[in-house]
């Protein structure tokens, strides 16, 4: 499966990461890992280190009348 930007994905350590940048055509990955303290922790990851992907979901908002 190809991932894009901004992507999240949980990694195999079971942190949340969201992908800022590809490398040859998804060899590997930057990703911003969001820390308790409200920082990101940047690493270099590899397809083999993505346990999962999130998928986004679009709704019908219905406005109460």
């Amino acid at each position: 499966m190809k991932l894009e930007m901004f992507q999240t994905v949980r990694l195999n350590t079971g942190r949340e990461a969201v992908i800022v940048e590809i490398f040859n055509n998804g060899e590997g990955y930057v990703v911003d890992i969001p820390l308790e303290n409200g920082t990101y922790d940047q690493k270099v990851i590899h397809p083999a280190d993505i346990k999962s992907i999130f998928e986004r979901v679009e709704k019908p908002f219905l406005a109460a009348v």
